[in-house]
């Protein structure tokens, strides 16, 4: 295609529709990557994780594959977050930036979510990133003081 006659207000619109495009495949994706690892389908030619499965046989690095399958998992165990995902409601990134901030805090985001999924719709990814930082942050202040009240 010969984009070279277009004009920028054209330019804009065709980007913005491509990464409209690119946003719901990358929700569809983490569905699909969900499901498939819940039913360890990645195992049955012998692969020993999904993220070397991944790897091995899609153009992702195992960082993003890794990113990819942690994302997915998050997606598939949280429904609310699935279904504002899958409504537009919330982006791809905000669901990354919420699964890595998840990562070993899992048991508190189910009491959350709602909260938290709120703020995803209010907020760009940037500002989303510094309050999941802030939410892992009190997660793990609660944790480290369970953890002092047990050793007395």
């Amino acid at each position: 295609m010969d984009r070279s006659g277009w004009s920028g207000e054209a330019r804009s619109e065709v980007a913005l529709e491509l990464l409209a495009a690119q946003e719901r495949l990358s929700a569809l994706a983490m569905a699909v990557v969900g499901e498939w690892d819940a039913e360890q389908a990645w195992a049955l030619d012998g692969a020993l994780s999904p993220v070397a499965w991944l790897a091995h046989r899609a153009p992702l690095t195992r960082q993003d594959a890794s990113t990819l399958v942690r994302t997915a998992r998050h997606v598939h165990a949280h429904e609310k977050t699935a279904e504002a995902l899958n409504a537009g409601d919330i982006t791809a990134a905000h669901v990354e930036i919420a699964a890595q901030a998840a990562k070993h805090r899992e048991e508190h985001y189910p009491e959350h979510e709602d909260v938290i999924l709120d703020a995803a719709r209010e907020l760009s990814p940037s500002g989303f990133r510094e309050v999941m930082a802030h939410w892992r942050a009190c997660c793990d202040a609660v944790a480290d003081h369970e953890y002092a009240r047990t050793q007395i």
